[in-house]
């Protein structure tokens, strides 16, 4: 059974959510704007032979806001934070999109900390990268969804019906094989959260 905590970086407070102990530790790391929920389709499954950690990074889900500080360090520097403090022995990683980048950049700083990284969803080639929509692009469309102010259902299917970046002929999300509904949801709800930290002023910015 799963059961969400909160830990205290002693800059920020992180929510997670925590598995019972089952085996090894396992720490999920989701991507951007995303939130630790995005791993519920695996996570009932995960639980049986893994004690699963999954964190939201700090402005994202539940863990605290920090006016200013959403640089990739900032978020790196919590998740270290949280290895050190909770997970305390040797896991494996599960790194998604952004949490690849993080899972990649544990395993230099915290050799003793990680047994294997796993890492879905990113880019290793230039010519990849280089394909990829920029932040001013990313955060103008993210930008222009939160300002809606829609609930959810209404966000998840403008995420549906918005083209996968860059794709040939054009993608939907909604009709990628590789997202599923309940992403979509989720990605949504953190959509829907980031508007309220927005309007509040505590948002990333």
């Amino acid at each position: 059974m799963l059961v969400e905590k909160v830990f205290d970086t002693a800059v920020v407070k992180i929510n997670y959510a925590e598995g019972p102990p089952a085996g090894p530790s396992l720490l999920l790391l989701h991507g951007f704007t995303g939130r630790w929920q995005g791993f519920l389709p695996l996570i009932p499954l995960l639980s049986l032979r893994w004690h699963v950690y999954a964190p939201d990074y700090r402005g994202h889900g539940k863990s605290g806001r920090v006016p200013g500080r959403y640089g990739a360090e900032d978020f790196l520097s919590d998740v270290v934070a949280f290895v050190r403090g909770v997970v305390k022995e040797p896991a494996v990683l599960f790194g998604h999109s952004l949490g690849a980048l993080f899972a990649l950049a544990l395993a230099e700083r915290l050799p003793d900390q990680v047994r294997a990284v796993i890492v879905g969803d990113i880019a290793f080639s230039r010519a990849t990268w280089d394909a990829m929509p920029t932040n001013e692009e990313m955060w103008a469309s993210l930008r222009g969804l939160a300002a809606r102010e829609a609930p959810i259902p209404e966000l998840t299917r403008l995420l549906a019906d918005r083209t996968v970046p860059r794709t040939e002929p054009p993608v939907h999300y909604g009709d990628d094989p590789d997202v599923m509904s309940v992403e979509l949801r989720e990605w949504a709800s953190s959509i829907q959260t980031w508007c309220s930290c927005m309007q509040r002023g505590d948002g990333m910015s």
